[in-house]
């Protein structure tokens, strides 16, 4: 399963795949119309049981889970991609993670996540 969500809020793209294959993701990049470089395609290997990654010249980012959404477990690593998610998105609009900023940081994450989570139809 692949899907993109759009944030109105900052801005950024997040093209979010479950189990699927780097050729798949890679055309539901050029689809979006995001032309990745080699080091993005380098990069973009799951080698655990997620990975997130930002393309700094699209400014897309890449949130992919080995396995699709089954479990418990399963929604625990991807609420872990989406915290990554959250700080390169923080990271680029300068805003620094601390008590000032943990709300924001929360509804965020809480955002993405309920987004993931009524896309894949949880």
């Amino acid at each position: 399963m692949i899907f993109k969500i759009h944030d109105d809020v900052y801005g950024r793209d997040f093209i979010i795949a479950l189990a699927e294959t780097d050729r798949r993701i890679l055309a539901a990049f050029k689809r979006h119309g995001y032309d990745l470089d080699d080091e993005f395609k380098s990069i973009m290997v799951v080698e655990g049981s997620g990975r997130t990654v930002l393309d700094p010249e699209t400014g897309a980012h890449m949130v992919r889970l080995k396995d699709p959404i089954k479990n418990a477990e399963d929604v625990a690593i991807l609420v872990h991609e989406l915290t990554h998610a959250t700080v390169q998105v923080f990271g680029i609009i300068g805003l620094p993670i601390n008590t000032e900023s943990d709300e924001a940081f929360a509804y965020y994450i809480q955002y993405l996540t309920r987004t993931c989570l009524e896309k894949i139809g949880g």
